[in-house]
């Protein structure tokens, strides 16, 4: 448990295979852990990720979607939440 709560997961991929294959190896490997949402555009991702409705405790990205990288993903959500996040 997180906190009392159950971990919030996110998971960032543009291959369908992949993504199903993470949801099953982390609810079998994490039970206290719930798969939040997926994506398979980085843009998708920034914007739940932004929002406090939807923001994520762990954020799982593939460094090559087809729209953007990984890491720029991982960028425009850091250059818009508090350092301390």
């Amino acid at each position: 448990m997180y906190l009392g709560k159950r971990i919030r997961i996110a998971i960032v991929d543009n291959d369908k295979l992949t993504l199903g294959m993470m949801k099953l190896m982390i609810k079998q490997l994490l039970p206290f852990a719930e798969i939040y949402w997926t994506a398979a555009k980085g843009k998708t991702a920034i914007d739940k990720c932004l929002d406090k409705k939807t923001q994520p405790d762990v954020l799982l990205v593939d460094m090559s979607l087809e729209d953007m990288t990984g890491y720029e993903v991982c960028r425009a959500i850091r250059s818009k939440t508090p350092k301390s996040c």
